[in-house]
């Protein structure tokens, strides 16, 4: 299951992320892209720990 501060932290990452940018920028499509890989990753997690 994931955890409160594991959530949070994804959260800080996506809010990191500036979207007023579009992601045109570099930094912004790296960002979004940690962030989503971060989320990805434990929604792969918990589903495997479902199985």
């Amino acid at each position: 299951m994931i955890t409160e501060l594991e959530a949070k932290r994804i959260e800080k990452e996506f809010d990191a992320v500036d979207m007023d940018a579009n992601c045109n920028s570099r930094e912004s499509g790296r960002r979004f892209s940690a962030a989503w890989n971060h989320l990805w990753s434990v929604m792969e997690r918990e589903k495997n720990l479902s199985e």
